[in-house]
């Protein structure tokens, strides 16, 4: 499973600190303090302090705004992203030339054919933001800077943008088989781009170079891949909760985290952490 990181940057002591009552922290495990990032703690309430960013420092559905945790913003309401948002509404982060706004505010989404800043994914949704014009995604040929501007079954070849003009041109998607280039998305889905032609997403021992290199339920395992023996990194099956796992592997867990060399989920307050997925419901990691 794949996670993105997502923690608070509050410090917070070492593993065998003592808690704010003075009770010694929760053991973190045989990898000791070093490779976690941080512990669980509550999430804040409504008018609470909280840690922005991190969305997951106010209880739901609750946002950290100016370090505050208040309800979803309005139209014309201060913003830190476009989750502060009430719904049709984006947090626009940057003025009409391109540059950052010191005080970005929540503006209406545009609909088909309107003016839109992709930086900000100012588009109503499905629409994208191609050109500075919120409209469909593009059909073969059409104009694109990442593949999520293109239809299904196609991929942005070139996909790159200058500002909001899209340099990338969009093509069909390549087969099993067929020749590809590993710096692009060209091959279908459930492919990978494997010595230079689409291949099988990859399975146990099979050889990958990132995550999406293999098959679902399986991991890229980079951590030996300059051992001699073992030229290059594997995809290995993914660790149920409770097995043995390695902190340094990123997505080695099916489900959780790489805590203490275990794999686990729903923590408790004050247990260590390095994702706010990790905690139970109503706690977030804070660093």
């Amino acid at each position: 499973m794949r996670r993105v990181l997502v923690v608070g940057w509050l410090a917070v002591g070492c593993a065998n600190d003592p808690g704010s009552d003075g009770a010694p922290a929760p053991d973190a495990g045989p990898e000791g303090a070093a490779g976690l990032e941080g512990r669980c703690v509550a999430a804040a309430g409504q008018g609470e302090a909280c840690v922005a960013p991190n969305a997951d420092s106010c209880l739901e559905p609750l946002r950290c705004i100016d370090g505050t945790c208040v309800v979803e913003a309005i139209e014309d309401g201060a913003c830190a992203s476009s989750g502060d948002c009430a719904d049709a509404l984006y947090c626009a982060r940057h003025t009409g030339d391109g540059q950052r706004d010191p005080r970005p505010v929540c503006r209406p989404r545009g609909g088909e054919g309107e003016a839109c800043m992709r930086a900000d994914g100012s588009c109503l949704y499905p629409l994208r933001c191609i050109d500075g014009t919120c409209r469909q995604r593009s059909a073969a040929d059409g104009p694109c800077s990442t593949d999520t501007d293109c239809a299904t079954s196609l991929f942005c070849q070139g996909g790159v943008s200058e500002g909001d003009r899209a340099m990338g041109r969009c093509a069909a998607e390549v087969g099993e088989g067929d020749p590809c280039d590993p710096d692009e998305d060209a091959c279908g889905s459930r492919l990978r781009c494997l010595d230079g032609r689409c291949a099988p997403r990859g399975v146990d021992g099979e050889p990958c170079v990132r995550g999406a290199d293999c098959a679902t339920e399986f991991y890229c395992d980079r951590v030996d891949d300059d051992r001699r023996d073992r030229p290059r990194p594997i995809c290995r099956r993914e660790v149920a909760l409770g097995g043995a796992c390695d902190p340094k592997e990123s997505g080695m867990c099916e489900v959780g985290d790489c805590v203490g060399g275990v794999c686990r989920d729903d923590q408790p307050a004050g247990a260590p952490c390095r994702f706010d997925t990790t905690c139970a419901e109503g706690l977030y990691c804070v660093r």
